[in-house]
């Protein structure tokens, strides 16, 4: 981690990410501005995208789905996504961890 991680704890507490009930509908704009990677606690390294909309930023995991629509759309490595705008649908998808369906976020638009 960098020292900007460690400035506040925004980023440790959760209570900045990106939720379901964070997005009014698919015309719900939010802009990148940062990308990073984090380690999932399982070894993996993935990218995680700071976004925002209005006021308020907030943190969003790609998971393998976001990760090959954003490289379908011509997006050639995660930090080009900063200064994108992003739209999200709301899916169900099956919880690994609750084996239940779960409401989840897929980016359906970039721009």
């Amino acid at each position: 981690m960098t020292k900007d991680n460690l400035e506040d704890w925004g980023k440790f507490t959760g209570s900045n990410f990106l939720k379901v009930k964070d997005v009014a509908n698919e015309n719900d704009t939010f802009v990148c501005i940062g990308a990073e990677e984090f380690d999932d606690g399982t070894g993996n390294v993935k990218p995680r995208l700071t976004l925002s909309k209005g006021s308020k930023d907030y943190i969003f995991d790609l998971n393998v789905t976001n990760s090959k629509f954003c490289e379908s759309a011509g997006i050639k490595s995660p930090r080009m996504m900063i200064g994108k705008q992003l739209f999200f649908k709301q899916i169900m998808v099956n919880s690994p961890k609750t084996k239940m369906e779960v409401a989840s976020l897929r980016i359906c638009k970039l721009i």
